[in-house]
């Protein structure tokens, strides 16, 4: 859950970033903070486990509550002018929120990168089992099993990354696009392989 709602909240921060036309800092804690987090796990014992996990948690609610107000604050400062001597957030520009991209092409790079996995790790196996046992037993779960993995894995990336914010329209998974593009290394596969049959 911590793992899940810190990449969607890097996601906000990055566009909210962005609206406030400063530099982006460093999200990856340093070694130093790191070892200076270490005493909250104590003996790590489960009861010390959970208590800075739920520490964590709470944070992050607080800063989402933070991005949140900042964020309405800047589309009140875009539907009304600032009063003279006063400063408020600058408007971003629509194009430089990732939430306003494309829904299609947003969702076709994300399952199109498991996609890439899913070739890679094909051909990987194509290389290393043995071509008259194993290979056979495993064929329904290199054209079948990983492609469907590939797909689940990039539905849950697009609603856990792109997740919409209170108000907003529910975020579109394009799932019939994902499953094209997830199974496509499949095609990619047979017509190597009917290649290198015709070669041989």
């Amino acid at each position: 859950m911590v793992r899940a709602n810190l990449l969607a909240q890097q996601t906000r921060f990055a566009e909210t970033i962005a609206v406030s036309g400063t530099a982006m800092p460093a999200l990856v804690p340093s070694p130093t903070e790191i070892a200076a987090a270490a005493p909250a796990f104590g003996d790590l014992s489960p009861t010390a486990v959970a208590d800075a996990l739920r520490s964590a948690l709470s944070t992050l609610e607080a800063a989402d509550a933070e991005l949140t107000a900042y964020v309405a604050s800047v589309a009140t400062a875009g539907r009304s002018r600032a009063a003279p001597g006063t400063l408020s957030p600058v408007p971003a520009p629509a194009a430089v929120s990732v939430q306003n991209a494309s829904p299609s092409l947003r969702n076709g790079l994300v399952y199109g990168a498991y996609a890439v996995g899913v070739l890679v790790t094909q051909l990987a196996l194509l290389a290393a089992l043995d071509e008259q046992r194993t290979l056979p037993l495993l064929s329904p779960f290199c054209l079948i099993g990983l492609p469907a993995l590939a797909w689940l894995a990039g539905w849950l990336t697009i609603g856990l990354a792109f997740r919409p914010g209170p108000g907003d329209a529910p975020i579109k998974r394009s799932p019939r696009l994902g499953a094209l593009i997830c199974f496509a290394p499949d095609l990619l596969l047979c017509a190597g392989l009917a290649g290198l049959y015709l070669v041989r």
